[in-house]
């Protein structure tokens, strides 16, 4: 089975679970580690050819990827909501698909260094595009992105691409949809 097929297999999609926004549940897939093992790998495979120096996934559910980093032996930052981590912090407000929010990431020195984002679905690209502007005030730049799933429709890859951050994701909303239903 493709990895693609496996994700699909170990994903529900519930439509609308708010007003036009269809809900990715992967559950399954935290349950199934073996798969999870083969999307860390992929994702490592991927963000070594970027040749970035760090790792920074978004709260909450970005931090499911954290392993890459370590089979990469690299640093890794957290981007939270705002209040959630303790010392100095760069603050960007931003919206998503269905809401206004803002994130946090430490404010450490990135002069120079090229970072990798990771997180579990590509939608509208706010929440990316918010930690590249995070990044990029402390001196670092987003150069990739990798995701599990893309949302098909929202544009958050080609927002991603004109700031040239490269985008990699392993499977679309509407190819999940069209696997599960083969299975049926």
């Amino acid at each position: 089975m493709s990895l693609k097929q496996d994700i699909a297999l170990h994903t529900s999609i519930y439509n609308d679970f708010k007003p036009g926004v269809d809900f990715v549940d992967y559950n399954a897939l935290n349950a199934a580690a073996d798969v999870r093992i083969k999307i860390h790998h992929a994702l490592a495979d991927i963000v070594a050819h970027w040749q970035v120096d760090y790792l920074y996934l978004p709260d909450a559910r970005g931090f499911l990827l954290a392993p890459v980093a370590d089979l990469l032996k690299l640093p890794l930052q957290m981007a939270r909501k705002t209040g959630k981590l303790p010392g100095k912090t760069h603050t960007v407000q931003y919206g998503t698909e269905y809401s206004q929010d803002s994130i946090d990431i430490a404010a450490i020195d990135l002069s120079g260094k090229n970072i990798a984002i990771l997180d579990d679905v590509l939608a509208t690209g706010g929440t990316a595009l918010a930690v590249a502007e995070a990044v990029h005030a402390i001196g670092g730049k987003v150069t990739g992105f990798g995701a599990i799933y893309e949302v098909d429709g929202l544009n958050g890859r080609a927002l991603l691409e004109q700031e040239s951050i490269q985008v990699e994701t392993f499977i679309t909303v509407s190819e999940v949809k069209k696997l599960k239903s083969l299975e049926a």
